[in-house]
């Protein structure tokens, strides 16, 4: 069953723990005849099952509480109940027995699936999550429901024929073969010859618009009529499938589908993604999350995961989605950065894990080495292997795995294949061990011989542990050239000196200057940001003493709100109760009046020219942000790298957006918002000052800018779609 998407970790843990998912043998086909009442929150089914060949006549499965089941061509027997108390829904077990040359059999049941959405709670995110809804505003049932019997762990394909009532309409994978639409109810019919990992249902009250693309049906499914918004998501569609088809193979389905949800969602399924209403209409949407779902056609809804073995479907459609656009954009190695910084500040050591142990996002720290390592892995796999090996395994694991499970070794004997390399120590390094390689420059001098300048430099890494087998890239600016030297060093020891022969006069020297290499990145590396105060181990929140009556009172609900969620570990106090600030802790600081305001300012006085006059009017970089209407929070460390936040506002109703949006831009410096329904107008990230990866030849003689990198296409970019 795939559920990484949808589910946080202890719920894929279940899942994992009820139906152990290992390679499987042909497919179980279900032919379903659906009747759907909305209104009474029940539905009636009749499941036409046939086995493959060579599957066992005695068989599990097991179906939803409550359901009734009744069985034709083959004997039932009722076994104790699945699971405890830790259950998803509650499900019952059956034994079915064929006889003969039998292989197909009938299963009816019928009754109410009806679980209300549940707040899930999330260091990052509040959201929201069903284990299957068949309700008046719509109806929700995948695997996890067990609204069909779920027989081991085997593969699916299956007709699925839904009686709806007048003007609703069903959606599924793969594609639709009738659909009808009375005064009296509605009919659609759904058809997935492809072997699946699960069977979906939603249903509700849709207005369709849909366009022909090639072979590919393009529809949107939205909740109100909206013909510009369809249009805009169907050419998206259109465009990101070319995309991937070129740079991957076919795309596997029939059609693909924007269906607008009830509740803010984000799910990604075979063929079609189901959004909230709010999130499909933020204008970035179409330009991020929208490809990412897109791919996950090819990676997890076209070749399965393998939970017991790690989640791999990611990591690498983040690499070739997120990434990919910010590459596009010439943003690639703030990209990388950003996930750098993000596994620094959220990933301590209790909190690591391999990527084979990862399932689902469910916590910071968990996104940072889920998507964030796995991410830059792919990143050092294609470097190593270059733009056409890559793009060729890529091609050869899809081809290979399409509509069954794989794992990362199936990845690496691709990599392999196509490469010629072996690569199993690379993999064992990166995706079965914990922690990361921390790298730091020493040794730069200058050799002349023989009328050739040569360059000294030794490396070494601190971390504990063994060593890493890293290719790391080096940049050197020389003297009278625009163009840097480039070149990239192969490190097998923990420290290693290298010499290299430049042709003039090196000026300065960048270690892994686009932040190429998965590594714990030095403090000095990285602008301070918002991720270092959300994920430090504990926070102290001062709040002004001397703040107007509401304003006070908002503050201290925000820091209360704070400091009432685990995960924030936040111990609040008023800043006439200390004689300092604590130097080895992160700290809040709220309000303008602040008595440690003077500490802030002097902490942000190296970035971008920040000034914050008497009345709260504020410039960064030259641009004024007035007081009036605004919010401001901005990020900067202290003395011995203590992370400090500074919060200050003119509109006490702001606070609580506040408290709710602030988590979800963890990455920037700085923040201006306007309003009491916190809009966000500004944003951005402090320069880095000091990079300890950055080295002077000779620091006497000035500061020197790095000479200029070697431009990198987009993957995209290099696909000739004629020769694939």
């Amino acid at each position: 069953m795939r559920a990484a998407r949808r589910w946080p970790g202890y719920i894929i843990a279940w899942l994992l723990a009820a139906a152990p998912v290992y390679p499987a043998a042909a497919a179980v086909h279900h032919a379903l005849k659906v009747r759907l009442h909305p209104d009474q929150h029940t539905f009636q089914v009749q499941d036409t099952i046939t086995l493959p060949r060579d599957h066992p006549k005695s068989l599990t499965f097991s179906l939803h509480a409550g359901l009734r089941p009744q069985v034709e061509g083959a004997t039932l027997e009722t076994l104790a109940p699945e699971g405890g108390a830790d259950t998803l829904v509650p499900a019952e077990r059956f034994r079915v027995t064929l006889t003969g040359a039998r292989r197909r059999f009938v299963v009816r049941y019928g009754g109410k699936i009806y679980h209300p959405l549940a707040q899930v709670p999330s260091e990052e995110r509040q959201f929201k999550v069903t284990a299957g809804l068949i309700d008046t505003r719509g109806t929700f049932l995948d695997s996890s429901s067990r609204w069909f019997p779920i027989i081991g762990d085997a593969l699916v394909t299956f007709s699925l024929d839904v009686r709806l009532p007048a003007g609703w309409d069903a959606v599924s994978q793969c594609r639709r073969h009738r659909h009808q639409k009375g005064e009296a109810f509605s009919r659609v019919l759904w058809v997935c010859d492809k072997p699946q990992d699960d069977i979906y249902l939603v249903a509700a009250r849709f207005h369709e618009y849909h366009r022909t693309h090639g072979r590919i049906q393009l529809q949107a499914f939205l909740r109100t009529p909206d013909e510009a918004l369809a249009r805009r998501y169907i050419r998206a569609a259109g465009r990101y499938i070319d995309r991937y088809q070129a740079l991957l193979g076919p795309y596997p389905y029939g059609k693909f589908a924007l269906v607008e949800n009830f509740w803010q969602s984000g799910y990604g399924m075979p063929s079609f993604t189901l959004l909230g209403s709010q999130i499909i209409r933020f204008p970035f949407i179409i330009y991020t999350s929208y490809p990412h779902e897109i791919l996950h056609n090819w990676w997890g809804n076209g070749v399965f995961v393998n939970f017991g073995e790690g989640n791999w479907s990611e990591g690498l459609t983040a690499y070739l989605s997120d990434q990919l656009v910010k590459v596009q954009e010439g943003k690639g190695a703030d990209y990388r950065r950003e996930q750098l910084q993000r596994y620094m500040d959220f990933v301590a050591g209790d909190e690591d894990f391999p990527l084979t142990a990862f399932t689902a996002r469910n916590s910071q720290a968990s996104e940072a080495v889920g998507y964030g390592k796995a991410l830059m892995f792919f990143h050092m796999l294609h470097r190593r292997l270059g733009d056409k090996a890559f793009v060729k395994g890529l091609r050869l694991f899809y081809r290979d795995n399409k509509f069954r499970y794989a794992t990362y070794d199936d990845l690496r004997r691709a990599f392999e294949k196509v490469s010629g390399d072996k690569l199993q120590a690379d993999f064992d390094q990166w995706v079965r061990r914990t922690g990361a390689p921390d790298l730091k420059v020493e040794g730069v001098q200058v050799v002349q011989d023989a009328g050739r300048q040569r360059l000294r430099l030794t490396l070494t890494q601190t971390q504990p542990g063994p060593v890493y087998r890293l290719r790391v890239p080096v940049a050197v600016t020389l003297e009278g050239r625009a163009q840097a030297y480039q070149t990239t060093l192969a490190m097998n020891d923990k420290r290693q000196a290298f010499t290299l022969s430049v042709p003039a006069a090196p000026r300065r020297v960048d270690v892994d200057p686009q932040f190429d290499v998965f590594r714990r990145l030095s403090k000095q590396e990285i602008p301070p940001a918002l991720s270092g105060l959300f994920g430090a181990e504990s926070v102290l929140i001062v709040l002004p003493s001397r703040a107007p009556a509401p304003l006070a009172k908002a503050y201290r609900d925000l820091a209360q709100a704070w400091e009432g969620n685990p995960a924030f570990h936040a111990r609040v106090v008023t800043d006439d109760e200390l004689e300092a600030l604590p130097e080895d802790q992160a700290v809040w600081l709220f309000g303008l009046r602040n008595r440690f305001r003077a500490r802030a300012q002097k902490a942000l006085s190296g970035y971008h020219a920040v000034r914050v006059s008497s009345d709260g009017d504020v410039s960064v970089a030259g641009q004024r942000f007035p007081a009036p209407g605004r919010s401001l929070v901005m990020a900067a460390a202290r003395g011995r790298g203590a992370p400090l936040g500074w919060l200050m506002t003119t509109e006490p109703g702001a606070l609580s957006g506040l408290a709710f949006k602030l988590p979800h831009y963890t990455k920037y410096s700085y923040l201006v918002f306007h309003g009491t329904a916190p809009r966000n107008t500004e944003r951005g990230m402090w320069p880095v000052l000091h990079s300890p990866m950055s080295v002077l030849v000779d620091p006497a003689a000035g500061p020197v800018a790095m000479g200029r990198l070697k431009p990198r296409r987009p993957l995209t970019e290099l696909i000739d779609t004629r020769r694939h």
